[in-house]
């Protein structure tokens, strides 16, 4: 039996999952430190200890996992390679566990492993399985793959596993396709569950599902949640989507048009392993979700009121919230922060989603959106506004 995980380095934890995850392992009783990429405006609570690291340095990288028994990755797929070198910093350093960054189709199933967005995720994944196998040299680094089919919250939240902008659901091939797919919530529970089950996660892939769902069933829902909206669907053939995309990676292009055809590719194609065949779900000790969970999300987005209104717009933040509310500003305050002292927000009824870090009063201080610059929290972090005015003296 393998002895209990103490010290635990996450990577890569300013993004949707990895904001999950640093919550999940911060109130877990694991010894958590986060690795910053340096020069990075990554800021994060004073509780966790930071420590800021060239990724490209094999000897920075294996100085800061001295002591550490297990590694947790999750940054973006487009800089997935960067992994390589943390394996062989986690080599280094004695640790036991390495879970890269994956959260996302089933890299086991065949024809998925040559979908051309995967190519480095799948390199890390043999690169990890030689330095983990027999006769390695390797030391006693294992690792763990975690598959979670789409997101679902994200999901519906971005219009990605189904998008019903502006009324007109886009159903891929006829929608009937049944994938897997799970809340980001989950898999912060679960990479603190995987944790406390080591061997039984060792060098394997660990499958997490809240819902078996298809497209058609999510359009249902979405009309169940808003009976009296104009819904107009559209049906798109996946193969023609790919295509285009292809012809676009072919040309060097990287961007959501080209990749995000080759992601439903790999949960609505058949024989793709889009659809689960098992989960992990009761070894982890993790509760699933519901249709009813989806309902209740689709009403909160698509429903304001009773007055007929259109919906308002909504944008989903890294920190998990949903602004699906709309200011009405005056013009010059428009696309800022800023609420108008003497202009009303409407809000949908169910509050509970919405961060009200995300808007401040004027107060009288007259602010434009010329005092305000758009920045990032880190490379893929929740999007901020930065005051550029000085408004230290107090105007009210």
């Amino acid at each position: 039996m393998s002895a209990p995980v103490q010290n635990v380095t996450l990577i890569g934890a300013t993004g949707n999952v990895g904001t999950v995850a640093l919550e999940r392992l911060s109130e877990s009783r694991h010894n958590l430190q986060v690795l910053r990429r340096q020069g990075s405006k990554s800021t994060y609570p004073s509780s966790i200890k930071v420590v800021d690291v060239d990724f490209t340095s094999l000897a920075a990288l294996t100085a800061a996992l001295q002591g550490q028994d297990a590694v947790i990755v999750t940054l973006p797929a487009e800089v997935a390679a960067l992994q390589r070198t943390i394996v062989d910093a986690a080599i280094a350093a004695g640790v036991r566990r390495f879970v890269p960054t994956e959260f996302g189709s089933n890299s086991d199933n065949a024809l998925a492993r040559q979908i051309p967005v995967f190519g480095e995720k799948v390199k890390i994944q043999e690169y990890l399985k030689e330095k983990a196998g027999a006769g390695a040299g390797a030391g006693p680094l294992s690792y763990t793959f975690v598959y979670t089919g789409p997101f679902l919250d994200w999901g519906i939240q971005h219009n990605f596993v189904l998008d019903v902008t502006d009324y007109k659901p886009r159903l891929i091939n006829d929608g009937k396709t049944v994938f897997s797919t799970t809340n980001v919530g989950t898999i912060g529970r679960a990479l603190v569950a995987i944790l406390d089950h080591l061997d039984e996660t060792e060098n394997r892939s660990v499958f997490l599902e809240d819902l078996k769902i298809s497209q058609q069933r999510l359009l249902e829902l979405a009309k169940q949640a808003a009976p009296e909206k104009p819904w107009e669907v559209n049906h798109v053939k996946l193969d023609d989507l790919v295509q285009v995309a292809g012809e676009q990676l072919a040309k060097g292009v990287v961007n959501l048009d080209s990749v995000t055809p080759f992601l439903y590719k790999s949960f609505l194609s058949e024989g793709y392993g889009g659809n689960f065949e098992k989960t992990d779900n009761e070894l982890l000790g993790l509760d699933k979700s519901s249709e009813e969970f989806v309902l209740e999300l689709y009403k909160k987005i698509l429903q304001v009121g009773n007055n007929g209104d259109l919906p308002t717009s909504f944008a989903a933040y890294s920190c998990g919230c949903v602004k699906d509310s709309k200011f009405l500003q005056c013009e010059k305050r428009k696309d800022t922060p800023i609420k108008c002292d003497k202009i009303r927000r409407e809000i949908t009824e169910e509050l509970d989603t919405y961060c009200l870090s995300h808007c401040m009063a004027d107060r009288g201080r007259g602010l434009t959106n010329g005092d305000f610059k758009v920045t990032r929290n880190g490379d893929s972090g929740p999007v901020g506004f930065e005051l550029l005015t000085d408004v230290s003296v107090n105007t009210e």
